[in-house]
């Protein structure tokens, strides 16, 4: 009997331990290709982190009981974006763009989102493929198109599309400055000159239309400075002038702005970082010659300079210069805002 029970312990032994190795896991797939796993893991981490974002777990419930509410479906691609998503976001755009092929949000939106990863001529892209499928497309589209032209440096089909958007659209100023910074980039001043004169007309207190405005009268100083004092001080309206000069590599006739603009301000930071930026470029002193100079100007002037320069001064730390690349201007004209084109 105990011989039968024995058999029976170990016949029972033998089958949990056959099951358990019939039970155990298939090894695991290997990894796929990298740009498909990393999208792959990119779309696993966006679901894990939403599982806990209460936020978007309320967006997708809403877009799930409306799914034609296309505000919703940008909502859910703009959290993704915030969230650190960008890929992600960009796919919802796209499937967003399908959807509603007739609205321009969604591909406007794809389009700022290439531009922001460095990829303009996939932004350039999604926008002539809405130009081409719609019968026709408001201002922004084309003015975003035109932005994105022109920082590709192409410069006539940038031009081209700042013209529609400027003929889709009732009158509005920064259509004209948009314009005007293009046929700047052409070097066509006097028409840059006229779209930054109409931009100023149709919004007087555009201090970039009027900035531009001085840039595109540079090569007569004294309309550039004329310009320059309506909204700034004349310290100010020379060092504008100068940083211009610097851009264009006329470093002699900077000096004399600089020295027209240390004149009305000895401490004027700006164009002391002006000034210091030019004698690195023409590799002579970091000095200018002012036409009201005195003993008491002189030595306020050489203790602003040598702060700049990084010499030890009292209760207040060195500043350093500007870059080679980067003249220091007031009211620099501004990049395209995230919310629109330049304005």
């Amino acid at each position: 009997m105990r011989a039968v029970a024995s058999l029976a312990l170990a016949a029972l032994l033998a089958a949990a331990c056959s099951s358990r190795r019939a039970a155990a896991p298939a090894p695991p797939k290997a990894p796929a290709g990298g740009v498909q796993y990393t999208m792959q893991r990119q779309v696993a981490n966006a679901v894990d982190a939403g599982e806990g974002d209460l936020t978007l777990r309320m967006l997708r419930t809403k877009m799930e009981a409306e799914p034609g509410n296309l505000s919703v479906r940008m909502q859910i691609a703009a959290h993704y974006e915030a969230s650190g998503f960008p890929e992600v976001a960009r796919e919802h755009y796209r499937l967003a763009a399908a959807r509603f092929p007739e609205d321009a949000r969604p591909v406007l939106e794809l389009a700022k989102s290439w531009r922001r990863a460095g990829q303009r001529e996939n932004a350039v892209r999604a926008l002539e493929q809405f130009l081409q499928a719609g019968p026709s497309a408001p201002a922004e589209v084309h003015a975003w198109q035109g932005i994105l032209l022109d920082e590709l440096a192409q410069y006539p089909q940038a031009e081209a599309a700042h013209r529609k958007a400027i003929a889709a659209s009732e009158p509005r100023s920064y259509l004209h400055n948009n314009l005007g910074q293009n046929l700047v980039l052409q070097n066509r001043l006097e028409e840059a000159a006229a779209e930054f004169r109409r931009a100023v007309a149709l919004d007087p207190q555009s201090d970039i239309a009027r900035n531009n405005l001085g840039i595109a009268l540079a090569a007569d100083p004294r309309q550039a400075v004329a310009q320059w004092k309506t909204q700034n001080s004349p310290a100010a309206a020379h060092n504008n002038l100068a940083a211009v000069l610097i851009e264009r590599g006329s470093y002699r006739e900077a000096r004399q702005e600089l020295a027209r603009a240390l004149g009305y301000d000895p401490q004027y930071q700006p164009a002391l970082r002006n000034l210091l930026l030019v004698a690195e470029l023409d590799g002579e002193a970091p000095t200018v010659r002012t036409e009201s100079s005195k003993p008491s100007l002189g030595k306020r002037f050489v203790t602003a300079l040598a702060r700049l320069a990084g010499a030890p001064a009292a209760q207040e730390p060195a500043k350093a210069p500007e870059t080679k690349e980067t003249a220091s201007r007031e009211n620099q004209p501004a990049a395209p805002a995230e919310q629109g084109p330049r304005n």
